[in-house]
């Protein structure tokens, strides 16, 4: 019997290449520790930025977490909250910040009393995710895996992302921005959507101001990709 043994499947063969997307999903977060490490280990391991992180933010996290516990005890969801200020629509107030948002759900698995330390950990992943997202992106545009790696980190940890910091909701868009351009990209070169679809539905569950925002902008990205290809074409 000459046949040539089959090889086992081992889910876990990632763990034995140093290059993998998950030792570099692994560096940036560690690059996300030293970097918030001056506040990290001198504020038990919270980042209490200054702004309406500590004066609106916080206390949404608090209130929403009681919500879904609230819900996942007694299956009723508060539809009206009377801990928005004088009381608000739960739903149509809170669904600009985090009620629907998947990110929000990291902090769910942590005691109450770890709500700062909980958050500092949600901020730090989703900065992660995005610089992993934007690595992939450029990936898929034949940017040399050197330069995403770099332009990752850099992406995961910039400018905007960091200013913005003090509104915490905002820094999940940094992904699911990159996701929607990746998606367009996919849309004109592989005629696959699903991605887009994806990227789409994660913002709209994320910030629906960012989805208004994002979809307009996916919009110009896609017809600037697709007259530059179309003259790059014709040019040959």
């Amino acid at each position: 019997n000459n046949s040539t043994p089959k090889k086992k499947f081992n889910p876990f063969r990632f763990l034995k290449n140093k290059n993998s997307l998950f030792y570099y999903f692994i560096f940036l977060l560690g690059v996300g520790v030293a970097f918030f490490a001056a506040s990290l280990f001198t504020n038990y391991f919270t980042t209490p930025f200054t702004g309406d992180y500590n004066t609106q933010e916080y206390a949404f996290y608090l209130n929403l977490y009681d919500d879904y516990w609230h819900f996942f005890k007694t299956g009723s969801f508060r539809l009206y909250d009377t801990n928005t200020y004088l009381g608000a629509n739960n739903i149509g107030s809170n669904s600009f910040y985090s009620l629907t948002d998947p990110f929000f759900f990291i902090v769910i698995f942590f005691p109450r009393s770890f709500m700062g330390q909980a958050m500092a950990i949600s901020t730090i992943i989703r900065m992660s995710l995005s610089g992993l997202a934007f690595y992939g992106y450029l990936r898929y545009l034949k940017v040399s895996d050197r330069s995403a790696r770099l332009a990752g980190l850099a992406y995961a940890y910039c400018g905007w992302t960091t200013w913005y910091l003090w509104f915490n909701n905002f820094t999940e868009n940094a992904l699911t921005f990159v996701l929607m351009l990746w998606g367009v990209e996919r849309i004109l070169k592989d005629k696959k959507p699903w991605l887009l679809m994806g990227a789409i539905f994660l913002a709209g569950l994320t910030n629906f101001f960012f989805l208004i925002c994002f979809i307009m902008m996916a919009f110009i990205y896609a017809m600037f990709r697709y007259f530059q290809g179309l003259f790059e074409h014709t040019a040959k």
